[in-house]
């Protein structure tokens, strides 16, 4: 045999070879997906051509709460993918954008999904999504932002930068892009990555939801080798009123910069130092500030005395009092946000649904546009094809998925 035709056959093997191996991994060990549609964003991004998403064919029985579920929706013959979350036996009720199980919130030990960003100072620039307290406290330094509070007094916002734009069912996209917002969204997570550089004042993070600001502050111990962490629940946005919620100390990190983060998902309020929890609180509800704005319908599960509870201020801030700091770096996220209803004439779930022995419910993560378990009601787990594991397509947006 000649050897061009050698390397003919040998090449013929190799083909049939890859396609049996494609072929028995779809069959037995899972699947290729294509998903266009933006019901899971921005988790899944459905726009510009959408993404290609790997699916493992796993024993439906065993899915859990959160897991991304691919499945073919009743009257359709496309599959989609969504997230589970109710399991069978449970009760599912959604209220203000939070999840209810059996009447009560999620656990923290429960395996959350990814929060969903609102600001990249990677990304974005600091200016176009802030107000800065006062440019005297202010300088850029690169890419940096340097804060010289040190004679700013408590009570005051000239060493704060403020989140000048709401947070609600909108997000960033991976290129800097936004997506803009259906209604407000609450449960709001702020991080900043931070070098105290002089002074024994403190920087601060804050956040608020309707009629409470919660804010951390940090500051060196007196001894300089710690940190004394203090979470604050303010009225509204009032500055340095009230009291200390609970304080922690925590040992100084071994590098200059550290990064703060402040997060008040479900009614839990938690500082962490380095992404290590250093303390956090658990509350009933929030205090109300009812705005003059009209409810978005009968169902709206926020409306109290006809008129819809709001979240009015800077839902984000970043500063100091006393101290001089250098900011290298800012994010903004909220938690996942479900809405009651969707746009598409689905039902509401603001009263308790209750799950079979054998059903899940399951939500798009953009529940402003998504067609869902709202619509079509709870999913027999039989259903279920596989679990989304991972972005394989286009290469500069390969990833695993949560």
């Amino acid at each position: 045999m000649t050897s061009w035709k050698r390397r003919l056959r040998l090449f013929a093997i190799g083909i049939a070879v890859a396609l049996a191996v494609v072929f028995a991994l779809r069959a037995f060990v899972g699947g290729v997906y294509l998903v266009r549609t933006p019901s899971m964003e921005p988790v899944i991004d459905g726009s510009g051509g959408g993404e290609w998403v790997l699916v493992t064919y796993d024993d439906p029985n065993d899915v859990e709460r959160f897991d991304l579920v691919v499945f073919t929706e009743p009257g359709r013959s496309a599959p989609v993918v969504k997230r589970v979350i109710g399991l069978p036996g449970e009760t599912v009720r959604l209220v203000g954008g939070d999840v209810l199980i059996d009447g009560r919130r999620l656990a923290p030990s429960e395996r959350w999904p990814v929060l969903v960003p609102i600001f990249d100072s990677a990304l974005v620039d600091v200016e176009s999504y802030f107000h800065l307290g006062s440019a005297n406290a202010w300088e850029r330094d690169g890419e940096d932002w340097v804060l010289d509070a040190l004679d700013v007094v408590p009570g005051s916002r000239a060493g704060t930068l403020s989140l000048h734009r709401d947070v609600g069912t909108g997000y960033l996209r991976s290129d800097g892009e936004r997506v803009a917002d259906a209604q407000q969204a609450n449960d709001v997570v702020a991080t900043a990555r931070v070098e105290l550089l002089e002074g024994d004042g403190h920087v601060l993070v804050e956040v608020l939801e309707e009629g409470d600001a919660f804010q951390a502050r940090v500051a060196r111990t007196a001894s300089g080798d710690g940190l004394v962490v203090e979470l604050w629940r303010l009225p509204g946005t009032v500055g340095a009123a009230g009291e200390p919620w609970t304080t922690a100390v925590v040992p100084l990190p071994a590098a200059p910069l550290f990064e703060i983060g402040l997060s008040n998902v479900d009614n839990r309020v938690t500082v962490s130092i380095d992404g290590v929890e250093a303390c956090a609180i658990t509350y009933d509800a929030n205090r109300t500030y009812l705005g003059q704005t009209e409810p978005t319908g009968p169902d709206d599960p926020r409306r109290r005395g006809g008129t819809v509870r709001r979240s009015i201020g800077p839902r984000a801030v970043f500063g100091g009092v006393g101290i001089r700091a250098r900011f290298t770096y800012l994010r903004v996220e909220r938690d996942l946000y479900y809405a009651t209803g969707d746009i598409y004439g689905g039902n509401a779930v603001d009263a308790p649904l209750e799950l079979g022995p054998d059903e899940l419910f399951v939500l798009g993560d953009n529940t402003a546009d998504s067609v869902d378990g709202r619509r079509f009601g709870p999913l027999l787990r039989r259903d279920v094809a596989g679990r989304a594991r991972a972005v394989v397509w286009p290469p500069r947006r390969m990833r695993s998925l949560r």
